[in-house]
């Protein structure tokens, strides 16, 4: 037998056949760098890619009591994923549910069987299962643990498992894999962030395949000025903490794979350029203490590091409170940025119908405002919807200031802040006319200002940039 790379797989030995109820097996199987996995995502739910490996394998016994037993090798160029399926999540938390059934009606009092134990292999020609697993850092494991948000563990590291399939038909898998080199693909919604992986994580298997233990520690290095952080602790001349830094933030995963406990700390980075160590001091033992004291500090100033770049002042801490009086839109942006990027920003789209699609900008700069100096975040919120085959797109939004909204005044009775009518002229888009209204904030005018116009758009494409000048020689020769 050969893969379709031409790589031979080799069965050697005896099959004795007594009769049709008794089949002797006495097999060798041998392989070298054979293609066992090549398919997409579409092909598979639960693992995808490219898998090439070296075997060693035998198949002993008779009939359904045979056993395969043997060892694999994972060669290098991988590149296998593996998606974890939410619904073992869910099976785990349904255990301790009250089933009421109708005593008049046996056709409904059909519980259905637990679904972790349907995962039993069941079949009439093995009883056993037992492989020797190994992999190197040469090849490279996708695990999905979100397949719907996105995140996801890239891995290369090393394994020795055991995987197999008990008497009782129960597939298990035994061991640890420990890594030497990944990332963590992190996703609130439109912000991603990659974490490298650090060396010394691990992956423990202890039975259930699909339910493995990680103890994972990933860095995502930053650079911001600790003006912010320090605010409280500083008096006098403060320019050497507005010189930006390199702060490592530490994403902690422990726990089950499918569901695991995520903690955050913030460190300064060895390397440091051109920072005075007495600087480097104070903001290490300010850290260290959040780290150890205050746990929600730390969490909004690691939000605020991978949105923003930037710390927030502890002056701050209501923009991530929960106010009493309700949800309304600023109040869903005061919050955390991790719900506002997830969760409320969910159940605002959840509500509006099909064909709308959502845009939200959230933004951060530093500017005067009255004479001094201040710090403005603002969150932006658009609607889009297309009429007549797409012919007419209309844009609505509204922009929500989140710090330094005392002296903007508003005119509260406006439901829309931005109002954009794209029509096509046509049907592929290149003329475009445009009708438009927008307020914005401007820092010089310490104020709003109001946008009202027409345009005109054409939209030209070009291969290569010289064409963009050829056409134009073309078009004075026609002349």
């Amino acid at each position: 037998m050969s893969d379709t790379l031409n790589q031979p797989l080799r069965v050697d030995g005896n099959i004795v056949l007594k009769d049709a109820s008794s089949v002797k097996y006495d097999l060798t199987i041998d392989t070298q760098n054979f293609m066992v996995l090549n398919s997409t995502r579409k092909d598979n739910d639960l693992f995808y890619g490219k898998g090439f490996i070296d075997a060693n394998l035998s198949l002993q016994g008779v009939s359904e009591k045979a056993k395969i037993e043997g060892d694999i090798k994972v060669r290098e160029k991988s590149n296998i994923s593996i998606i974890v399926p939410d619904s073992f999540d869910e099976l785990s938390e349904s255990e301790g549910v009250v089933v009421f059934v109708n005593n008049k009606n046996n056709s409904q009092n059909t519980v259905k069987k637990d679904s972790l134990q349907e995962q039993r292999f069941t079949n009439d020609f093995i009883s056993e299962i037992s492989l020797n697993i190994e992999a190197n850092d040469k090849s490279e494991f996708t695990i999905v643990v979100d397949e719907i948000n996105g995140d996801n563990l890239k891995v290369k590291g090393n394994a020795r498992l055991n995987a197999g399939v008990t008497a009782d038909g129960q597939p298990y898998l035994l061991g640890s894999y420990d890594l030497t080199e990944g990332s963590y693909g992190l996703t609130f919604e439109v912000l991603k962030r990659q974490f490298t992986i650090q060396k010394g994580s691990n992956i423990i298997w202890t039975g259930d395949p699909m339910n493995a233990d990680i103890n994972i520690n990933a860095i995502y290095t930053v650079n911001a000025a600790p003006l912010d952080l320090m605010s409280n602790e500083l008096s006098g001349n403060q320019n050497s903490f507005r010189q930006k830094m390199a702060f490592d933030v530490y994403l902690k995963m422990a726990g089950r794979l499918s569901k695991p406990d995520v903690s955050f700390e913030i460190k300064v980075a060895e390397k440091q350029s051109l920072v005075e160590n007495a600087v480097v001091k104070k903001v290490e033992d300010k850290l260290g203490k959040l780290n150890i004291e205050n746990k929600n500090e730390i969490n909004k100033q690691v939000f605020a590091l991978l949105i923003l770049n930037r710390f927030f002042t502890e002056k701050s801490a209501d923009f991530f409170s929960n106010g009493s009086g309700g949800l309304n839109a600023e109040a869903l942006a005061r919050q955390s940025v991790s719900k506002l990027l997830s969760d409320q920003l969910d159940r605002f789209a959840s509500d509006l119908i099909k064909g709308i699609d959502l845009d939200v900008n959230l933004t951060s700069s530093q500017d005067f405002f009255n004479g001094q100096s201040s710090t403005r975040t603002d969150l932006s919120l658009g609607l889009s919807k297309a009429f007549f085959n797409d012919k007419i797109e209309v844009k609505v939004g509204r922009n929500f200031e989140l710090e330094n909204t005392s002296k903007i005044s508003r005119n509260p009775s406006e439901v829309f802040d931005n109002l954009t009518v794209n029509y096509k002229l046509t049907d592929d888009g290149r003329y475009l006319f445009k009708a438009f209204r927008k307020n914005q904030f401007q820092s010089v005018l310490e104020g709003f200002v109001v946008e009202t116009g027409v345009g005109f758009t054409i939209t030209m494409e070009y291969g290569k940039f010289k064409e963009v000048f050829s056409k134009k020689k073309n078009t004075k020769s026609n002349l």
